[in-house]
């Protein structure tokens, strides 16, 4: 939830269920639900102090910034982070948050597999992902991968790009992700290649350069 400062966070949040002992977390039926902040409330280096801890909140503004309008129901709507974003934001909170918690993983091997299961949308690059066909031998599967992993520097720029390749370039955070992503080993292992594959065949441009 993007708020000028705690103070705010607290009355934003002051009306939600089953507020847990970290004062983030919610419990909504049988789910439960961190509720983080950003926006003004950041430091100069994407984090927001909490309690002793601090959050990582490099690429939710970029995320805001990018969200698509989805239609809940006819005369509700909601503005939700895409594909792209998701996947990185949940790189960095693994990377962030681990070992406290492991839900980060398994999150990505489900949006990672989200994109193929769902298909192309219409906000979808539809030539990037004929590109993303053929640099995977038109494996559906994996071109989905290396899609989201593709459009990363253009949806959320060039400092959440780095810190995601940063992360995924690292060979013991990406086996630890790996291992904790689910059974599907093979097939996650295949995805997270190919995602940042992508990433790294697409990388930010350069800024044109400034005539003096």
């Amino acid at each position: 939830v993007r708020v000028p400062s705690h103070q705010a966070y607290r009355q934003v949040t002051a009306g939600l269920p089953g507020r847990q002992s970290n004062g983030y977390t919610f419990t909504v039926g049988d789910h439960q639900i961190d509720v983080v902040a950003f926006g003004e409330i950041e430091d100069d280096e994407r984090r927001v102090p909490w309690n002793e801890d601090q959050w990582n909140v490099l690429g939710f503004e970029e995320s805001l910034a990018a969200a698509l309008p989805v239609r809940l129901a006819p005369d509700l709507s909601c503005r939700v982070a895409p594909l792209t974003a998701l996947c990185a934001l949940k790189v960095l909170a693994f990377d962030d948050r681990h070992p406290a918690t492991v839900k980060d993983a398994p999150d990505l091997a489900l949006l990672l597999k989200a994109h193929e299961d769902g298909g192309l949308l219409e906000s979808d690059d539809r030539g990037l992902f004929e590109r993303a066909l053929e640099a995977t031998d038109y494996s559906w599967s994996l071109a989905s991968a290396y899609y989201l992993g593709a459009g990363l520097a253009q949806t959320i720029g060039v400092p959440t790009w780095t810190a995601v390749v940063a992360v995924l370039q690292r060979e013991d955070r990406r086996f630890t992700l790996l291992g904790l992503m689910g059974t599907a080993v093979a097939a996650n292992e295949e995805r997270l290649e190919q995602y940042l594959r992508g990433a790294l065949e697409h990388p930010p441009e350069d800024p044109p350069a400034r005539d003096d």
